[in-house]
């Protein structure tokens, strides 16, 4: 069944593309003054992901993510402050080693790398030895 492009999940589609891996709270922020409600915001996130169109990333401590790149890639994110950045590394070569090393047949994986983004990483230097 094709769902219609309403007026709320383009903003809320909008959203994610323009706050840059933003959190469903962030989100609700951005969309404060078009009056759309956090149900809607959750509705709509949960269309879009079922559509392909964006992606959730469960972050461990911190609330989820979302992402509307549809190329496969990694990301790192803040143990400090719990932001996520694309990483552009080869998405496929750690996979091709685990399939070598296993001599199986590997559909996909999930990886996020932690660390400290430049502005916890300048604030906080304990964060660091935290991480390590």
């Amino acid at each position: 069944m094709k769902r219609r492009n309403t007026q709320q999940k383009q903003m809320v589609y909008d959203s994610v593309v323009m706050l840059d891996h933003p959190t469903v709270e962030e989100i609700c922020c951005y969309l404060q003054q078009s009056n759309v409600s956090q149900s809607t915001v959750y509705r709509n996130l949960t269309v879009l992901m079922d559509e392909g169109r964006i992606f959730k990333i469960p972050i461990d401590g911190f609330a989820d993510r979302y992402d509307f790149t549809q190329s496969r890639h990694y990301h790192v994110t803040c143990r400090h402050c719990g932001k996520a950045h694309d990483i552009d590394v080869a998405y496929q070569s750690a996979l091709d080693q685990v399939a070598k090393g296993l001599d199986a047949s590997i559909s996909g994986h999930t990886v996020l790398f932690y660390g400290a983004c430049d502005c916890c990483k300048d604030n906080s230097e304990h964060i660091l030895t935290d991480i390590l």
